[in-house]
């Protein structure tokens, strides 16, 4: 997560950004961070993820893109916050 790299400190949004970059793959067969991203520190850090997940253009990248935000307080502060997001992007 970005603030792990910047600040050196993980919390529960931390896990949320890493389980965007998991979702992002499993509905688009493809990493949210390239090698073209620069190296893994850089890539995080470049808010590309996120870019690549509101690209999708539909309710569902959106949410994830949400989860993919570089600043971890616009992120859902829990995973039951997160799942309702996504659950909503879907049958909304």
């Amino acid at each position: 997560a970005p603030e792990l790299v910047t600040q050196g400190a993980t919390s529960t949004r931390s896990d949320i950004y890493q389980v965007g970059l998991i979702a992002y793959f499993l509905i688009t067969g493809k990493a949210a961070l390239s090698v073209q991203d620069g190296p893994s520190h850089q890539a995080v850090i470049s808010g590309n993820a996120q870019k690549r997940a509101l690209e999708l253009k539909t309710p569902l990248g959106a949410a994830i893109g949400q989860w993919l935000d570089l600043d971890p307080g616009k992120r859902p502060a829990t995973c039951p916050a997160a799942w309702g997001a996504l659950y909503r992007s879907v049958y909304a």
